[in-house]
């Protein structure tokens, strides 16, 4: 199990209105959902296969589920931790303030 941390300085972003009234914590979820989306569209992908789209949807409930308990910190699966990873590893993306503070997150996750 890998332990991933939630917690993001809203201070430090510039959010629009719709996200201004969602913690941190929502914020982080939504951008990591919104990566393994756009990785599984990009380059020659159209979508997920079966094997991925399952851990997609495992990710997706566990996020819910610690947003839903207001948790700051959340425990993953080392294969969804993996997953996560690799897709913010081969997703072409804009740099911006609010990307660099979820792949901090998502990098500062110890391996065993």
């Amino acid at each position: 199990m890998k332990t991933l941390n939630l917690s993001l300085d809203k201070e430090a972003l510039r959010l629009s209105a719709a996200d201004k009234d969602k913690s941190g914590e929502e914020i982080c979820a939504m951008v990591i959902k919104n990566i393994i989306v756009h990785w599984s569209t990009s380059g020659q992908r159209r979508g997920l296969n079966e094997e991925d789209r399952r851990k997609f949807y495992k990710i997706s409930d566990a996020f819910d589920k610690a947003i839903a308990d207001k948790k700051t910190t959340m425990e993953l699966e080392d294969d969804w931790m993996g997953f996560i990873r690799k897709c913010f590893r081969e997703c072409e993306l804009v740099p911006d303030t609010l990307l660099r503070q979820v792949e901090e997150r998502v990098q500062e996750v110890k391996d065993r």
